[in-house]
Order: C-alpha cells, then sequence, then structure tokens
C-alpha cells in the first residue's frame, strides 16, 4: 500500500490555519505591530486611502540597513507627496526594551512608522530574509496586493554608481498605474536572525 504524505501536510496547514509565504500578486492581510516611536500599535489597514505601501524590513545595526537610510528617506519624501507611505519594520533583536527603541526613533526621528515585529511573524509571512529588504504593495480598490519585493536598487555601497533603480521603477509603475518591469530581485544586506 502507497502512503501519500503530501495530504496530511495539506490538513495539517488547513487545520491550523498557517497561512503559506506571500508571493508576487497575492492579496496582503492586514496585521498590527507595535510603533515603537510613540507607543502605538500601527495596522496595515490604517493606510488602505493611501496608493500604496512599501514594507521596509531593516535593522538598527545592519551596515547595509545604514548604507541605505538616507535613499530610503528620500524616497519616502518623493513619493510621500504621490499617496505612497512607508512602514520601517525591525524584525530583530526582540530582546531590546520598548523603551531602547524609543530612544533610537527619537533620535533618528523618521517620519514614518517605526514597527517591531519581535515575533517575526510578518517577516516569516513575507518571506523576507535580509535587511534592508523591500516589499510595495498597491491598493486595488481597499485591498492591498503585493506587486514587487527585494533591493532597492543594485548598489548598497555607492549611491552614485546606482545604474538601477527596483524600488522606484516598482513606485513610478504604482503612481502611473503601469506595470512592474522587475517585480522580485533580490536584496543585498544582512540575514535576519531567526
Amino acid at each position: 500500500m502507497k502512503i501519500n504524505f503530501l495530504w496530511p501536510a495539506i490538513f495539517l496547514f488547513s487545520f491550523i490555519g498557517v497561512t503559506p509565504p506571500y508571493k508576487i500578486g497575492d492579496k496582503i492581510n492586514n496585521f498590527t505591530l507595535y510603533n515603537a516611536a510613540d507607543d502605538t500599535r500601527i495596522s496595515l489597514n490604517d493606510f488602505v486611502a493611501s496608493r500604496g505601501v512599501v514594507l521596509v524590513f531593516t535593522s538598527n545595526d545592519c551596515p547595509y540597513a545604514k548604507l541605505y537610510e538616507k535613499r530610503l528617506l528620500e524616497i519616502q519624501n518623493e513619493y510621500n507627496a504621490k499617496e505612497i507611505k512607508f512602514l520601517f519594520i525591525n524584525p530583530n533583536n526582540p530582546q531590546t526594551s520598548p523603551a531602547d527603541n524609543k530612544t533610537v526613533m527619537k533620535k533618528k526621528a523618521y517620519p514614518f512608522p517605526y514597527l517591531i515585529d519581535s515575533s517575526q511573524e510578518v517577516a516569516n509571512i513575507f518571506e523576507a530574509s535580509k535587511t534592508p529588504e523591500v516589499f510595495v504593495l498597491k491598493n486595488i480598490n481597499g485591498s492591498f496586493m503585493l506587486k514587487y519585493k527585494g533591493a532597492i536598487d543594485d548598489n548598497p555601497q555607492a549611491e552614485s554608481d546606482v545604474s538601477r533603480f527596483y524600488l522606484k521603477d516598482a513606485l513610478n509603475a504604482i503612481v502611473s498605474n503601469g506595470s512592474i518591469k522587475v517585480n522580485d530581485f533580490r536584496a543585498i544586506g544582512c540575514m535576519i536572525q531567526r
């Protein structure tokens, strides 16, 4: 008798409610995380009036995240007026106290939420593996759809040598209601510690 090992796994996934990781084109479920900047809780659905949302998985300690910080702030500033919102999400250092995170956030004074994913639930469902790594969500009739994931551009070390602007290209396509030519490009950065 041949035993099929696949159907018990399918049954287990459906029984315990585990959601498979998101792929390009998937509808994104709402999630809520703690905002280190002001002790509030922020949900994805809080931004349902925007054209799109950029999730940036990042870290306070990663050298690559530090190299991209200025670029991300400039991109956020450029696209905020075009109804694109940014959410930074830190899936690392769950042992860092809320007070420590708040101190760091006051010093940085980001103009957007800095969310703490201490359980790594959100990082896992997006299959985020690096910091920084971006996920671009487009608002389609009140629901967010995953449209791009991966690298911000093609040169983390030298901004002046960037020749491919993956994140900006995806955002321009969302703003113009066009198609995204590259919707998945491997991020370069620090591994998310699990």
